[in-house]
């Protein structure tokens, strides 16, 4: 196997389902330079000239959900308590 080559094949539509997305938002994504998603790492194009992608999908999956996720502690909750003043 080729260091490039991805163990797990899937197309875009099964990635969308897997993460229950359309596959348009899936390709736009993938499109975005601050998306989630790294060529050669979650996918690669295939064929040639044919632009055709071949994703990872537990990568890509993983990928997906650990993108910018903000901790706990960072999260703003809102609640009845008046916020601290500072002097």
């Amino acid at each position: 196997m080729r260091a490039l080559e991805m163990e797990i094949a899937s197309t875009t539509a099964e990635v969308a389902q897997a993460a229950q997305l359309s596959p348009e938002t899936i390709l736009r994504m993938r499109r975005d330079p601050n998306g989630p998603f790294q060529q050669h790492r979650d996918w690669q194009f295939i064929g040639l000239g044919t632009r055709k992608v071949r994703w990872n999908k537990e990568q890509a999956i993983q990928s997906l959900w650990n993108h910018k996720r903000e901790s706990s502690a960072e999260v703003e909750t809102f609640g009845r308590d008046t916020a601290p003043l500072t002097v």
